[in-house]
């Protein structure tokens, strides 16, 4: 993983020279492994789920290698209440938009001017969901609209709203509607 990734992922970060990661031998981490290997089945699958996910996955590693074995300590105010309303409402109609595109999280965050780290912080404190999980809720309001469209197939619906396969879709749409695109077609 580059330098200026993880310089990146934290808050307020300058001078790539104040970030260092402590050297360990054999380290065995079940949080990076969980991490590394949802990442790579993401890349397997080609990232069905689009950059965002992925982008994710990867700050909250860069979060988790950070805090746990950096030798510089963060003193850094925590951010409480959520993301200023201007901000927010500027993200939402933005995502609300163009949800059916591979939204990139580093644009998200530079559309609210701020970090990618206090980004996904306050935007969670705001909605209750992260990024990713407002994203896939816009794509399945929006499917949900197709589907009762008999003139959409139900690929036709997943693709409309940003999924990349069929296969995708419906395990997503299962999971948040709890049937399957052509059970709610009915």
């Amino acid at each position: 993983m580059e330098r200026g990734f993880l310089a990146r992922s934290i808050e307020n970060t300058a001078h790539l020279n104040e970030l260092e990661l402590r050297t360990h031998w054999n380290l065995r981490d079940r949080h990076i492994q969980s991490l590394m290997l949802a990442m790579h089945a993401d890349l397997e699958d080609g990232s069905p789920a689009g950059p965002l996910y992925g982008e994710s996955l990867g700050l909250t590693l860069g979060l988790y290698l950070i805090r746990r074995y950096s030798a510089r300590t963060n003193n850094s105010a925590q951010f409480r209440g959520g993301m200023p309303t201007a901000r927010l409402n500027r993200v939402l109609d933005f995502i609300n938009q163009n949800f059916a595109q591979d939204l990139r999280l580093w644009e998200l965050a530079e559309l609210a001017g701020m970090s990618p780290h206090y980004f996904c912080e306050l935007f969670k404190a705001s909605t209750g969901l992260t990024a990713y999980q407002y994203v896939l809720q816009c794509r399945i309001e929006r499917a949900k609209q197709y589907i009762r469209d008999p003139t959409f197939s139900v690929g036709e619906a997943g693709a409309a709203v940003g999924f990349a396969d069929q296969s995708h879709f419906t395990k997503v749409f299962r999971r948040m509607v709890g049937v399957t695109p052509m059970k709610y077609r009915g």
